[in-house]
């Protein structure tokens, strides 16, 4: 699976599929209350013999997906168990075989991999042939067959006239799905810079990066997200560490830088069982950055797996397309790998649009904090509201939690604190809350998974609660996006004490809050007007 986008297709169809396998376990139970009520005659040796192949088939699927880090192994292991379970089922003389042989190819569509499809399609077919034969000439001998000698030949020619044209269609689906999926991949492609001109060809590149102001640390913990969402669950770890002395704010392509990086760091973990990836970021120290200044940022990336050596094999994508954004982008990729670990340096030129500290501002940040605590302690909570309002602060970032705890408390608000947006909902649905104040990249839920998950909810409640998005990304387009999506408004990380604040005097009246519906009616007006 070259592409990263097919990878991630096969990851999440391979967590679905391992676990709907599971359900098989209840052919247990059937199978012996069928014996016991006479429906079904085998021996003891027989059921304990179906009983413990249905328990390793079922659970085996499972194990791979935990331990495993080909994909399409652990896809073909799972479409090959549910296979085999269904060829158990058809063993029964009344199971209608043309509906239970075309389960597991249409199955198989979730992959959107053709070639999965058609390998999985022509084993159900041979799987089908064989049992068709079976019911015939052995279980025929006891009496109990379903097809005679005289027919079989026509129902097998029957069964593969229907069979082949289930794997036709089924066939053209995956190749459907696969196509979409690769052109989406060629277009992300494209974006990042990695698509030429008749110019490019002449060795006049064409200059189509798009450069944007970004919080260095904000972008960095987002790469660090998305790869701990990745690995969860798998015997791999992903490491961060961020130089203190970095600029708060650089200038350059930072989505295709942070594509770049990603790329590289998706490939280390991928491509062996057991993983650690490291990813240090600092600059060239030699000189004392000033706005408007340029200063070369470095990467280094270190890892336990020779992506190289996949990379010659064209499987490692993700590392080879990565190599071609860093030099579009005028950066220097080194490979400084050994016998035993591989390291990768990166420099990029960035210019420096904040040359404030990121220590500087998390002292800076810690005195608010504290300046905030210590007049809430020597006047006492000043409530700006007739009536007790509550929120709920949703951030994985213990620091945020902290901050917005203490400007909101100093407010005379009461806080409730989720790590996830799990945990967030489950807190919803126990308690009322005034307002809620949500990160964007969380474990387990996202900010935009939760509150769709909340405005889709039928109670009223869950409608009118305004919920404030906390991100790096406040540009205007963005923030109709987090609009349609359901957000009440949108504030920007690192966390803003004035911008907290604004927000509760924003959706918060005297007597109760701004409702979600209010406010979106109150947009239409704004618009029509």
């Amino acid at each position: 699976m070259s592409n990263e986008k097919m990878k991630r297709a096969a990851v999440r169809a391979n967590g679905i599929l391992s676990k709907s396998v599971l359900l098989f376990l209840f052919l247990i139970p059937i199978i012996y209350i069928l014996q016991a009520t006479g429906v079904s005659h085998n021996s003891m040796e027989e059921l304990v013999a179906v009983t413990v192949l249905i328990l390793v088939l079922s659970v085996v699927p499972g194990i791979f997906n935990k331990l495993s880090y080909n994909e399409e192994l652990i896809a073909n292991i799972t479409l090959l168990s549910m296979e085999i379970l269904l060829m158990m089922l058809s063993m029964n003389p009344h199971a209608e075989l043309s509906i239970i042989y075309v389960v597991v190819p249409v199955v198989s569509l979730i992959y959107c991999n053709q070639k999965i499809t058609q390998r999985i399609s022509l084993l159900s077919y041979m799987g089908m042939m064989g049992v068709c034969a079976y019911r015939a000439f052995v279980i025929e001998e006891s009496g109990t067959g379903l097809y005679s000698d005289e027919v079989i030949y026509l129902t097998l020619l029957k069964f593969t006239v229907e069979f082949g044209a289930v794997a036709v269609i089924v066939s053209y689906g995956a190749g459907f799905f696969e196509g979409m999926i690769l052109e989406k991949g060629d277009t992300a492609v494209r974006e990042s810079g990695l698509a030429v001109s008749d110019q490019d060809q002449t060795g006049k590149r064409e200059n189509s990066l798009q450069e944007s102001v970004y919080d260095v640390q904000g972008m960095f913990c987002g790469i660090e997200k998305d790869m701990q969402a990745m690995i969860k669950g798998k015997n791999k770890f992903f490491e961060m560490e961020i130089d203190p002395h970095l600029p708060v704010k650089l200038a350059g392509a930072k989505e295709e830088i942070r594509k770049a990086l990603a790329g590289i760091c998706s490939d280390l973990l991928m491509y062996h069982s057991e993983a650690a990836v490291k990813m240090f970021v600092t600059y060239d120290s030699g000189i004392i950055p000033k706005k408007n200044q340029n200063i070369t940022l470095i990467i280094k990336i270190s890892g336990y797996t020779d992506i190289t050596a996949v990379t010659a094999n064209k499987a490692a994508l993700g590392y080879y397309l990565s190599q071609k954004v860093i030099e579009q982008l005028k950066g220097s990729f080194e490979d400084l790998s050994n016998s035993e670990e591989a390291v990768f340096r990166i420099c990029l030129l960035q210019r420096v649009e904040d040359e404030r500290t990121i220590a500087y501002r998390k002292e800076q940040q810690l005195q608010e904090l504290r300046q905030i605590q210590n007049e809430a302690a020597g006047q006492g909570r000043h409530a700006l509201f007739h009536h007790q309002i509550k929120a709920l602060v949703v951030d994985d970032n213990k620091e945020s939690c902290k901050l917005i705890d203490a400007i909101l408390s100093s407010m005379g608000v009461e806080v409730v604190c989720a790590d996830n947006g799990a945990s967030a909902i489950e807190l919803l649905e126990t308690q009322e809350y005034q307002l809620v104040f949500m990160d964007q990249m969380m474990p387990e839920k996202s900010g935009l998974e939760t509150v769709k998950e909340l405005r889709y909810q039928e109670d009223e409640y869950y409608q009118k609660l305004p919920i404030i998005l906390m991100t790096i990304n406040t540009k205007e387009e963005a923030k109709k996006e987090y609009g349609e999506a359901g957000f009440t408004d949108c504030i920007s990380k690192p966390i803003n004490v004035n911008e907290v604040k604004s927000s509760l005097q924003k959706w918060i009246k005297d007597d109760y809050p701004l409702t979600y519906a209010e406010y979106k009616k109150m947009q239409e007006m704004e618009n029509e007007q």
